[in-house]
């Protein structure tokens, strides 16, 4: 009897989990610790105690060295261009250290290179979908957003406008859609109708407000993009809604100024969290990738210049009343049991029929924590939901259901007993537990690290240091309370412990600033073994996410109405650090 092409995706996805597990388990104690208790406790035994030849390796390591280990980018032949190691043979210079940098490009390599080929009917999940882009005038994202913001929205934009043309759908619901970025350019650019569900009010109001304000100003960006792509409408601009206008607003009073906060969306009520708030140069986000990267792009018409004839119809609206439908904010909070035909049966006045009854792409940008799982099982529970395009953010909010109930850091969910990971029966069965603090790694920004070519130890020393100073004043021997991101803001280690005294309730007048500085002087010497520690840890963090993705790919394969399942890196990883979505199609009539 022949293998049928999902059970053969699902067995290298169980392969690849294995192989995983297999790293994860020797090194699980240094992964599940951190380095605010680094020399109160004495970390680097952790390490030591999994792999001592590793620890002296890396103790003699360059500090280059150490930052492309982190970055999962060591090189040998760079590392032997300092003087003392330039007659070595490579072999004999740092087995474990070369052996640990091919385990840390599990993700990079195997990740990338196989699971997107799960896509049983057709072969190669990614060429499956044909994703052309179109050739009509696109109005570039970063009119209105911000460099990061832009990238991610259009990337993910023409992702889903190939599901809805492979899939036959016309509209999609948006979950965790914040102030509506991705809705509102699918709406206006793509013709789809969008129903935005984000938990926060504020967040509602503001995503109808700004739709307001860029529905007035889209003409006017349409003329901006049809001069830029060689002047082809000079005098005439083609709206979304068809109709044709040479006017252009002057009204600058309600100017959409680019939103310049980070796009993580989130299941809490007003809270909007991520680690990769940081902005970037152009410099640094330089040479970005896009779909090309992924599969085969063909373009439509002419590459440079769009075929004038072949305009795509938009949407069917003929007046911006009707346009501006197409995109309904709602507030509303989501978990797995949410009845998402109910939840959106009031807001359809599409031609009399309800929303829930036609079939729609179900998208979640950048999902906080566990919402990227709510977002799977609804996908998977919701027979409408006929495809899904998650890109999932912030690992360390994300619940485990095998964490030990002393290490969670958010207490256990709901009475529905949803939990985050694990997802897949798979790793349900091994009942795996990866720990938060090894989670935090998966929300790292290795590639933006490479850029900068350092390893931001600072803040992590002025920590460590810190809590040798309570222990020994205040008698905490161990982490109780964060002091947040005071070393940036502070010019040397007196300043930022006093800071941070203050803001932790400590009286620490009577302390003078030698005393303080004595501390900072003693373990300056120590500091190197704290940056080994780290950038050992930052080397397994590719990993951790991968196990992370994988369990939803699992998960998905595992479910009998899911036609394919694929993830696919979709965003320059400098650009956007969080840059891999979980894509997948159910089975439906037509297949």
């Amino acid at each position: 009897m022949a293998v049928s092409k999902a059970c053969t995706g699902l067995r290298k996805v169980h392969g690849l989990l294995n192989d995983l597990l297999d790293v994860f388990n020797v090194y699980k104690d240094v992964l599940r610790s951190n380095t605010v208790d680094f020399y109160t406790i004495n970390r680097i035994d952790l390490l030591r105690n999994a792999n001592p030849r590793l620890l002296d390796e890396m103790s003699k390591l360059s500090g280059d060295g150490l930052v492309r280990l982190a970055c999962g980018e060591f090189d040998l032949t760079e590392e032997r261009k300092n003087d003392n190691l330039c007659d070595r043979n490579s072999e004999e210079t740092f087995p474990e250290v070369c052996k640990l940098s091919q385990q840390s490009q599990i993700r990079c390599e195997r990740l990338e290179h196989e699971c997107h080929c799960y896509y049983p009917s057709a072969g190669s999940f990614t060429k499956s979908l044909a994703l052309e882009k179109d050739a009509s005038i696109l109005v570039k994202p970063k009119e209105f957003m911000n460099l990061k913001k832009s990238h991610e929205v259009a990337e993910m934009s023409h992702l889903c406008s190939s599901l809805i043309r492979q899939q036959q759908i016309e509209k999609v619901i948006d979950i965790g859609s914040g102030k509506g970025y991705l809705s509102q350019y699918l709406t206006l650019q793509f013709g789809v109708r969008v129903i935005g569900i984000d938990s926060s009010d504020t967040n509602t109001h503001g995503a109808k407000e700004r739709g307001r304000k860029l529905l007035k100003h889209w003409k006017t960006f349409m003329r901006r993009s049809a001069e830029q792509q060689n002047k082809l409408y000079p005098k005439e601009v083609v709206d979304p809604m068809g109709q044709s206008s040479v006017e252009e607003t002057n009204d600058n009073s309600e100017a959409i100024e680019p939103e310049m906060g980070d796009g993580c969306t989130t299941n809490e009520p007003d809270e909007s969290r991520s680690l990769d708030s940081t902005s970037e140069s152009a410099e640094a986000m330089r040479n970005v990738p896009r779909l090309s990267s992924l599969a085969k792009v063909t373009m439509t018409g002419n590459q440079e210049k769009p075929d004038v004839n072949n305009l795509p119809q938009r949407n069917k609206y003929s007046d911006i009343e009707s346009h501006r439908s197409q995109f309904e904010p709602v507030t509303a909070f989501v978990s797995s049991a949410t009845d998402l035909a109910s939840l959106t049966a009031s807001l359809d006045v599409d031609e009399g029929r309800a929303f829930e009854t036609d079939p729609f792409l179900l998208v979640g940008l950048h999902t906080c924590g566990d919402l990227g799982a709510t977002l799977t099982q609804l996908f998977v529970d919701c027979p409408s939901a006929v495809a899904m395009c998650l890109v999932p953010c912030c690992y360390h909010f994300v619940t485990e259901e095998f964490e030990p109930k002393e290490s969670r850091f958010w207490k256990a969910p709901s009475e529905l007993n949803q939990w985050g990971f694990p997802m897949s029966q798979y790793l349900r069965g091994k009942e795996v537990n990866i720990g938060r603090d090894a989670r935090m790694l998966a929300c790292m920004a290795q590639e933006r690290m490479a850029v900068d070519g350092k390893i931001p130890i600072r803040a992590l020393f002025f920590r460590a240091v810190l809590q040798v100073l309570l222990r020994d004043h205040y008698r905490i021997p161990s982490r109780k309370e964060a002091v947040g991101k005071l070393a940036s803001k502070c010019k040397d280690f007196v300043e930022y412990a006093r800071r941070a005294m203050t803001k932790l309730g400590f009286e620490h007048e009577k302390m003078t600033d030698e005393e303080i500085d004595q501390y900072y002087q003693t373990y300056l010497e120590k500091m190197n073994s704290l940056e080994v520690f780290t950038a050992a840890r930052l080397a397994f963090s590719r990993m951790v996410e991968s196990l992370l993705l994988l369990d939803k790919l699992c998960f998905l394969l595992e479910q009998p109405d899911v036609e394919s399942a694929s993830i696919v890196r979709l965003f320059d990883p400098v650009q956007s650090p969080r840059c891999y979505a979980v894509v997948a199609t159910k089975k439906t009539a037509k297949t």
